[in-house]
């Protein structure tokens, strides 16, 4: 409370309070109690001032790529372990001790399933818009994908939430409620403090889903603020980052369409709360496992290749999804495909975090703890040319 009593006075400064204008002190006691609220959801962790995304690191709104720079990073699947993600975040040297962004013009990308196994999904969901917010500051980017397991969330299937994380979902309604009524005290409704509508459950779904059910739904307040805004598939420079898998009718569909579809039925747009078929069954993006499986003679390459063939300036597809262990991350199929779910929640494997880098578009690095950074794969060509042409280009630029 002190630091956030402290935030509040370097907002307010010390003008008197017939100095202060009362539009100026309802926008500063709205600002202050969304950073109350946050604190609060994100497990301590200092709010970042609001401010929108720029629309240039959300390309894929309207089908195009986002850049890469020379440095993008990708963090597999959280479930629900903000600690592991902390973690990750430290090892890729995007973040200090106090979490906050160092990462420059990095652009990370973190590649779904931030639901589910875990009992810090709210932290977490907080945690990663804190850092988007910082990145974009300086010009860096953080991506983060949809999975099977937000898609499943937004859809009434909690199969694999845990129990804490239904006393988790409570207390973050009764905050919500409680930030709404704080701003009310001074006449405002707006910002963040929706504790979502508490309407019919589903047939079968027991009362100590309630909150969560009303946080996720379609329309819901966490669908809406932080599932509904990120992508299922993303393209930074020659790399496209999906959750499960890349399969040729994607690309045929269209993966901005596909993007889309799955944004409006999470917004309530859709009509219905069922998931859409997009986002289901074995060939979906995000559940698709055709080039996962830790033995890399079991990879259908040839569907990968068939896919990659079908998309413009794409060299390789990153993946989640499918624990990679006890290798950690690895490659397949001549280094089309990184796979870099390494199950380090502790819902799941309870490993050590790993993260991958790719330096320049071309040389993909595997980053573990205390080893030095392990080689995976390099491209003779790149989006920037051969590496000994980038080597030189970046020379003159940066001197």
């Amino acid at each position: 409370m002190s630091t956030l009593m402290a935030w509040w006075k370097s907002r307010h400064g010390d003008a008197s309070a017939e100095s202060t204008s009362c539009r100026s002190l309802h926008e500063l006691w709205s600002e202050f109690v969304d950073a109350l609220v946050h604190t609060s959801h994100s497990r301590g962790l200092h709010a970042s001032p609001a401010h929108a995304i720029r629309t240039k690191t959300c390309p894929w709104r309207s089908g195009g790529v986002l850049p890469a720079t020379g440095r993008v990073v990708a963090v597999g699947d959280v479930h629900g372990d903000l600690m592991k993600l902390r973690e990750a975040m430290r090892l890729a040297s995007v973040t200090d001790e106090r979490d906050a962004w160092i990462g420059g013009d990095a652009v990370v990308v973190q590649v779904g399933d931030q639901l589910d196994r875990g009992d810090d999904e709210v932290a977490v969901l907080h945690f990663l818009e804190k850092l988007k917010r910082e990145a974009d500051r300086v010009g860096g980017a953080v991506v983060v994908l949809n999975g099977n397991h937000e898609t499943m969330n937004v859809g009434g299937r909690f199969r694999y939430a845990t129990d804490k994380s239904a006393l988790e979902f409570q207390k973050w309604r009764h905050m919500q409620i409680m930030g709404k009524a704080l701003k009310r005290t001074c006449g405002i409704e707006q910002g963040n403090c929706d504790p979502g509508k508490m309407e019919k459950l589903p047939d079968g779904m027991h009362q100590r889903w309630a909150a969560r059910y009303a946080a996720l739904r379609p329309g819901g307040p966490l669908a809406t603020r932080f599932l509904a805004q990120n992508p299922v598939a993303a393209q930074v420079g020659n790399t496209l980052f999906v959750h499960g898998g890349l399969l040729p009718e994607h690309c045929e569909y269209g993966l901005h369409r596909i993007n889309e579809e799955i944004r409006e039925w999470m917004l309530g747009n859709a009509g219905t709360a069922e998931q859409p078929d997009l986002a289901r069954g074995r060939n979906s993006l995000v559940w698709a496992r055709h080039y996962s499986h830790v033995e890399q003679s079991k990879c259908d390459c040839d569907v990968l290749k068939e896919a990659l063939q079908k998309m413009k300036g794409v060299d390789r597809v990153v993946v989640g999804h499918t624990v990679q262990q006890p290798g950690g991350i690895s490659t397949a199929c001549d280094g089309k495909v990184v796979r870099v779910d390494v199950g380090m929640s502790k819902g799941v494997a309870d490993a050590r975090p790993e993260v991958l880098e790719i330096r320049n578009g071309t040389e993909v690095r595997r980053i573990v703890p205390g080893l030095p950074p392990q080689v995976l794969h390099i491209l003779d060509h790149g989006p920037y040319g051969p590496p000994h042409l980038w080597a030189y280009v970046k020379g003159i630029l940066t001197h």
